[in-house]
């Protein structure tokens, strides 16, 4: 499986990911978190892992994945990451704010279909720079 991490983090996650997995892709926005996530994983013998220094909520970074894994909370799960699943391809990805957040298996069925599950309630840091979303109505 080609797998996409969202959150890079000391590393460990990508090493887990990529004993499970033929190739992952992390994309991390902090350089600091990146050096040391490359630090660790080399030091480690881990050498299927790409490492990008980028936002993995933007529109930039393109790619299909069969399973992306998003380390951080959202407010909502954002489409560009659903359009890089292949068929089949799953999603698990943290939702909501506090005080409760609910993490999420999204599946794409066909090329145009996905499968929402609710797993489990839990509380997950929120990603750094992601503005949360106004449920103000007038």
């Amino acid at each position: 499986d080609s797998v996409l991490l969202i959150g890079a983090a000391s590393g460990y996650v990508a090493a887990l990911l990529a004993h499970m997995a033929r190739h992952v892709t992390v994309l991390e926005s902090s350089p600091e978190l990146k050096e040391l996530a490359a630090k660790n994983l080399n030091a480690n013998g881990v050498r299927n892992v790409d490492l990008i220094l980028a936002n993995g909520l933007s529109d930039k970074h393109t790619g299909t994945y069969d399973a992306i894994l998003v380390a951080d909370s959202l407010d909502e799960i954002p489409e560009n990451l659903k359009q890089q699943l292949n068929v089949g391809g799953r999603l698990l990805v943290v939702v909501g704010q506090l005080p409760m957040m609910t993490a999420k298996l999204v599946t794409r069925q066909t090329n145009t279909e996905f499968s929402t599950k609710d797993l489990f309630d839990t509380v997950v840091q929120a990603m750094p720079g992601v503005l949360h979303a106004s449920h103000f109505t007038l």
